[in-house]
């Protein structure tokens, strides 16, 4: 009978060992390698998109200060649509650049 009970603690020992052990291994932390791109060249192809050097994020008061901020081009590009009364004066300005063009 002792002997029964003596091999089922030591399986007890084990597997609380093993999982012990498992735990402590999963904390250590490994360094990752990050991915270096490669110079740019003029017919290299990105599948994932663009490079860009930095990327601001800027939050506006209201839609008429982000568009006032996108006709004077202090930003880029806007996500929001462009309202009504934006359409007439963002399409004279495209007019007037295809014409220099």
């Amino acid at each position: 009978m002792r002997t029964g009970t003596l091999e089922l603690q030591y399986k007890a020992l084990v597997a609380s060992l093993f999982l012990a052990s498992a735990l402590v291994l999963s904390m250590i932390a490994v360094p990752a390698l990050a991915f270096i791109y490669p110079k740019p060249q003029p017919d290299f192809y990105e599948a994932f998109g663009p490079r860009i050097d930095k990327l601001i994020i800027e939050k506006y008061s209201g839609l008429d200060a982000e568009m006032q901020a996108l006709s004077q081009g202090k930003i880029d590009i806007t996500d929001s649509e462009l309202p009504k009364n934006w359409i007439d004066p963002f399409s004279r300005a495209l007019a007037a650049l295809t014409r220099n063009e």
